[in-house]
Order: structure tokens, then C-alpha cells, then sequence
């Protein structure tokens, strides 16, 4: 999982410079982490004054599928002697 900034971000840049696998690009409006670099260290949240910088939410896991009961087998007859 990696960090996610929301529309806190005031664009200073602190985060960016504060990353070790430079995970952080500024952008438009704001910065933006890449979550296939982001490490998860959590540095760039340290270091935000607006507070914008949080673990990013683990994408919701689809609905299991309900488990296959096996239907009982007919009971065998006994060969009649």
C-alpha cells in the first residue's frame, strides 16, 4: 500500500524533496505520489505542514463466494444375500 495527498495539498513541494525513491511529482494542483514507488515509509507525511499526506485505503475486496456444500450422496444397498 502506498501514501495518498488529498486536496489539503498547498503544492510546497516539501513532501517531494523529503522522498527516498522520489514516489512524488508535483502537479496541477497539487503533488501526487505514485503508488507503484511509493516504499511506504510514511517520510512525506512526516514532514506535510497542511496535513494532506495519509495511508492510502485498501481497495475493497470483492465478496467472496459463498463455499459449495456437496449434496448428499444416496445411501448404497447392500447386496441382498
Amino acid at each position: 500500500m502506498s501514501y495518498q495527498i488529498d486536496d489539503k495539498c498547498i503544492n510546497c513541494g516539501m513532501c517531494a524533496g523529503e522522498c527516498p525513491v522520489t514516489a512524488i511529482k508535483g502537479g496541477a494542483e497539487k503533488h501526487e505520489i505514485n503508488p507503484q514507488i511509493c516504499i511506504d515509509c510514511g517520510a512525506c507525511a512526516a514532514i506535510c505542514p497542511a496535513n494532506a499526506i495519509s495511508p492510502a485505503k485498501a481497495p475493497a475486496k470483492p465478496a467472496a463466494a459463498p463455499a459449495l456444500v456437496p449434496a448428499k450422496a444416496a445411501p448404497i444397498a447392500k447386496p441382498k444375500k
